[in-house]
């Protein structure tokens, strides 16, 4: 979106997960580290050489006039380091450190103060955390939703959405694969069901080994995916799509992931944890429900209502009630605004 108002340069790690998606060729990238999962003072060394690596490319480049976007605080820090001193952050996700530790709020409560725009996912970010954060009249707030792409918009067709039948349900695991806990208590369910459901699982993340180790005729695992382009091939491979995270942390209470939209986009039922922000949603849309992954004998006996097929036809034809304004990605507006406001 940003490639269409400006000259833009993308400094990026890798992550080792999903590197089927790539950046389009016409936009200018540079590659700066592999990164894994630690903490982040262990990052530290990489964060000073990036900074420096960014400082020299902007240095050859001879920009007058240089902003920031950047997705997390590290990376936030980097183009400090780098120089840039002007930008925007946005924030997919509450990390848990952020979240739980006194430091690391003070960290953030003056970092917040020397940014110019702060984007979010989720309103509730802003209603149950960041409004008790910042207090300055500097940071402007934004929220761009994890809403499908606009190039499925033709996708949407009911007769296309895969109907339930005489055959086993096929509950979806889509996406990011971590949760350890909620993804065993879905394997149990699925593996006393006697093979009247059956598990998809696409995607890549920590709990990858669990989900390969536990492959059999009633478990299949297809491994990461490039989206949006695999989007609709795998949504009409199932009927439920379990979207059931841990509520322990702020960042799942808060949260509206891409899941909530690509199901109601695709006519998928969604399973979520209950107490959620995105329960309620769920709830409101009528397109799902909610379980608790903590009590077993109740998750179960939700999850035998769940794989009813005239529940999972009722929540399908509601999922296509909800119209393509709620679903369809419309950053573009939202970041012409931060640009014209902030950017440029």
């Amino acid at each position: 979106a940003l490639s269409k108002l400006s000259k833009i340069i993308v400094f990026y790690f890798r992550r080792g997960l999903y590197e089927e998606n790539i950046f389009k060729k016409d936009i200018e990238t540079i590659f700066l580290f592999d990164l894994s999962d630690e903490s982040y003072f262990r990052r530290l060394i990489p964060v000073i050489k990036s900074a420096k690596i960014i400082r020299a490319s902007l240095n050859q480049y001879k920009y007058s006039s240089t902003k920031f976007y950047v997705f997390s605080l590290d990376c936030l820090l980097i183009a400090k380091l780098a120089g840039i001193k002007n930008g925007v952050l946005e924030v997919g996700d509450l990390i848990q450190n952020y979240t739980s530790s006194y430091f690391f709020r003070l960290f953030e409560k003056f970092v917040l103060k020397n940014i110019d725009g702060l984007v979010l996912t989720s309103k509730e970010y802003y209603n149950k955390y960041y409004i008790n954060l910042i207090n300055n009249k500097k940071t402007a707030f934004f929220f761009i939703d994890n809403k499908v792409s606009d190039s499925l918009t033709l996708s949407r067709v009911l007769k296309d959405a895969r109907l339930p039948t005489n055959g086993p349900i096929v509950i979806g695991l889509v996406g990011l694969l971590r949760f350890t806990s909620q993804i065993l208590r879905l394997i149990s369910f699925v593996e006393g069901q006697s093979g009247n459901v059956l598990l998809k699982v696409f995607g890549d993340g920590p709990c990858k080994n669990i989900l390969q180790n536990h492959k059999s005729n009633f478990i299949k695992f297809y491994g990461s995916f490039k989206s949006p382009e695999d989007l609709y091939k795998i949504y009409k491979q199932i009927d439920l799509n379990y979207v059931v995270y841990d509520p322990s942390t702020l960042n799942v209470r808060l949260a509206l992931p891409n899941k909530l939209y690509e199901s109601a986009f695709f006519g998928v039922p969604i399973i979520v944890s209950s107490n959620t922000y995105l329960s309620k949603i769920v709830k409101d849309w009528d397109i799902g429900g909610s379980v608790d992954c903590s009590d077993s004998e109740d998750f179960n006996e939700k999850m035998k209502n769940f794989i009813n097929p005239k529940w999972i036809k009722r929540k399908r034809l509601n999922c296509y009630k909800v119209p393509n304004s709620s679903l369809i990605d419309d950053q573009e507006k939202i970041v012409k605004n931060i640009y014209y406001k902030i950017l440029k």
